[in-house]
């Protein structure tokens, strides 16, 4: 075991879920579907398209709203009401059996489990969340799940701060291993934490734009965490 740490954090979708190749596309689709619905103004196609193509453009913008701007909205309809319904339907939904983890992400937690004090902090809608946690069966491997709801005022920070105040220690024992150098690096450095960017998924390409950004370690996928944080 590793005398540096005492405490790992992981993220879910597109850490240890293979969020972005096995649920994204469908979401998305309903979530434009969905936008259509309430008034949005142009077809599936193109809206699915436009979302993919602003991600990777911008992908610490608001997709939702930039659909909105982009295309407007059928008379009478309300672009508030437009946007949460994408939103909503992206988030809010049911989860089906195609979901999975990487490769060699559940070997790595059931060797972890044994060393380390492990949790999981996941953001997004806390029964779809859930639903991903039961269907994976990964709740044993971790001593809480906590469940991060952004539409409630709920952050990563809040359950960063509440995972230190329950463990103890100091921070630079802790190591928070995410793929999302905003939430899950940025959040974790900010509290004085190490950080390992696991660069995959749909927002791989969000660069650091910022020193509280930039991690402490990279790898190309969750099975190499071990070998580079020496694990």
């Amino acid at each position: 075991m590793s005398s540096r740490y005492k405490c790992i954090v992981f993220d879910l979708d597109d850490t240890l879920l293979d969020t972005n190749g096995r649920l994204v596309p469908a979401a998305a689709r309903e979530a434009c579907h969905a936008m259509i619905a309430a008034g949005l103004e142009t077809d599936a196609i193109t809206c699915y398209n436009e979302r993919a193509s602003f991600i990777a453009r911008e992908p610490r913008g608001n997709v939702y709203k930039h659909l909105v701007a982009k295309f407007g909205v059928r008379t009478g309809a309300n672009p508030e009401s437009v946007i949460d319904a994408g939103f909503r339907a992206f988030h809010q939904r049911d989860v089906g059996p195609e979901v999975a983890l990487f490769d060699g992400a559940q070997s790595l937690l059931e060797h972890l489990e044994r060393l380390y004090t492990l949790y999981l902090v996941t953001s997004g809608n806390e029964a779809t969340q859930k639903q991903k946690v039961a269907l994976l069966g990964i709740e044993r491997c971790f001593t809480r799940v906590i469940y991060v709801d952004p539409r409630r005022g709920q952050t990563k920070l809040d359950a960063f701060r509440e995972i230190m105040r329950m463990e103890g220690g100091e921070p630079g024992t802790f190591l928070s291993v995410g793929n999302r150098v905003d939430t899950d690096i940025a959040t974790a450095k900010e509290l004085g934490w190490d950080t390992c960017w696991v660069r995959t998924g749909e927002y791989a390409h969000m660069m650091p734009d910022h020193p509280l950004e930039t991690p402490d370690y990279e790898i190309p996928q969750i099975r190499d965490l071990g070998a580079r944080c020496r694990l």
